[in-house]
């Protein structure tokens, strides 16, 4: 039985990000919890003009749902929300302090 719904992690890599007042970077990677095989964040990448591009994460909790067809993700966020979010590098682990900024950053609803 073929399920349409099973896709690869890979497959969503570089899939355009809908905010809900326009489009804004693609989604550079997922971050996956080890332990529930969950996808915990997004990563949207290329954020900011030419050398300054920046990378955010998005908790899947504000994702919408992902347009197949179009190659693009929508998030329940402003492009502003996104943008103000805490910058992520892959340097940075993803709890705490970091995770309780993401959750709670001025500007999010």
């Amino acid at each position: 039985i073929k399920d349409g719904n099973l896709r690869s992690t890979n497959e969503i890599q570089g899939y355009q990000i809908k905010a809900l007042d326009g489009k804004l970077g693609c989604v550079k990677d997922l971050i996956v919890d080890e332990y529930s095989w969950t996808i915990k964040y997004i990563v949207v990448g290329n954020i900011g003009r030419f050398s300054k591009k920046k990378n955010h994460l998005v908790a899947t909790v504000w994702a919408d749902y992902i347009d197949w067809i179009s190659r693009c993700q929508h998030l329940r966020l402003t492009k502003k929300q996104i943008k103000n979010s805490p910058e992520f590098h892959t340097s940075n682990l993803i709890a705490g302090k970091y995770e309780s900024q993401l959750f709670t950053y001025p500007g999010r609803k």
